[in-house]
């Protein structure tokens, strides 16, 4: 999936999102920020820690949220039951996305160093005790937000800045099975050329 961050003015900025399939979504924001937008941040923060069930990999995966609206494409149908079954499976894995960013953004908007970072998200967030972030993946998120904000800015408006969210084709087989009338599709994937 591609996503496409659109500076609409100093503190204004639009989403849109192409998905494999050719649909075209809208995502409505909600924040005004002079620096790096909340939601590009959940971006960096999700790919650089692997999170693939935060915000965009459900986004990805086909999940309805509120703030999510499909522009082009045909809705298949049970379409929002799947994309709300997908939220609920994956709560925690949003609320964990949730909580790290909010942590690691106002860490690295107080201009603290990374090390203050690593301290912050093991003191103050929510985590499963299974996986925590290494002192290396904090390290690497606090770079790429500061690498990622510089880029933002640079943009002049109505510029874009479009990044790449993998689609999760495996998700159904690691869940436990939903009624069948609510199961998830299979998609076809076709290989483009030149990947």
């Amino acid at each position: 999936m591609q996503i496409t961050f659109i500076r609409t003015s100093e503190r204004d900025y639009a989403i849109r999102c192409t998905c494999d399939d050719g649909a075209v979504l809208a995502v409505r924001t909600y924040d005004r920020p002079l620096g790096l937008p909340h939601d590009l941040a959940h971006y960096v923060v999700e790919r650089e820690l692997g999170l693939a069930w935060g915000f965009w990999g459900l986004v990805a995966a086909g999940a309805t949220f509120t703030s999510v609206m499909r522009c082009v494409g045909r809705t298949r149908p049970h379409h929002r039951e799947e994309g709300q079954w997908l939220i609920k499976q994956h709560r925690d894995d949003l609320t964990e996305a949730e909580a790290l960013v909010g942590v690691l953004l106002d860490v690295w908007r107080g201009g603290t160093g990374a090390e203050a970072a690593y301290r912050a998200v093991v003191a103050r967030c929510w985590r499963r005790t299974d996986a925590s972030p290494s002192r290396e993946q904090v390290v690497r998120v606090y770079m790429a937000l500061s690498q990622m904000e510089t880029q933002w800015l640079s943009l002049d408006q109505g510029a874009t800045l479009t990044v790449d969210w993998p689609t999760t084709l495996g998700w159904r087989r690691r869940l436990r099975p939903v009624p069948r009338r609510w199961a998830p599709r299979v998609r076809r994937v076709t290989q483009r050329q030149g990947a």
